[in-house]
């Protein structure tokens, strides 16, 4: 169960990070 919340939490943070890469992306066209 422990192995599941991990795998879990990891691929929560992977998808926080490309969601904030991306917004950071688009965010830089107006520079």
């Amino acid at each position: 169960m422990i192995n599941f919340l991990l795998t879990l939490t990891t691929l929560g943070a992977l998808l926080l990070t490309c969601l904030i890469y991306v917004i950071h992306l688009l965010g830089s066209d107006e520079i």
